[in-house]
């Protein structure tokens, strides 16, 4: 089971983040990762930031969503949008490819 703990801490200006993991009745929590930004060229290919295992993604995304919603750090609901109204979005993008390789004017 994965838990992410988080919380604004007013003396750094900073929001504190620390995933941690329960294995058969221990704990185990992620090291500390600083993030930097580095520019890149549109287009360049750039290794992830994070890399998760199959096995877990969904159980470690739920507690990041879980924190940031028990949270008063993000002010807006987060709105997540159903599998239905993504691929409506893909089919909406492909169509319209489409129209632009055929020529084809919108009805």
């Amino acid at each position: 089971m994965f838990r992410t703990i988080m919380y604004k801490d007013p003396y750094t200006d900073t929001t504190v983040i620390t995933f941690v993991k329960e294995i058969d009745g221990k704990c185990y929590y992620a090291e500390p990762v600083e993030l930097k930004f580095k520019h890149i060229p549109y287009g360049e290919q750039v290794s992830p930031t994070l890399r998760v295992v199959d096995l877990d993604t969904t159980g470690f995304l739920k507690s990041i969503y879980d924190a940031i919603k028990s949270t008063n750090i993000v002010k807006e609901p987060i709105a997540v949008p159903s599998v239905s109204e993504r691929h409506l979005k893909s089919v909406e993008y492909h169509l319209e490819d489409l129209r632009q390789l055929l020529k084809l004017n919108k009805s």
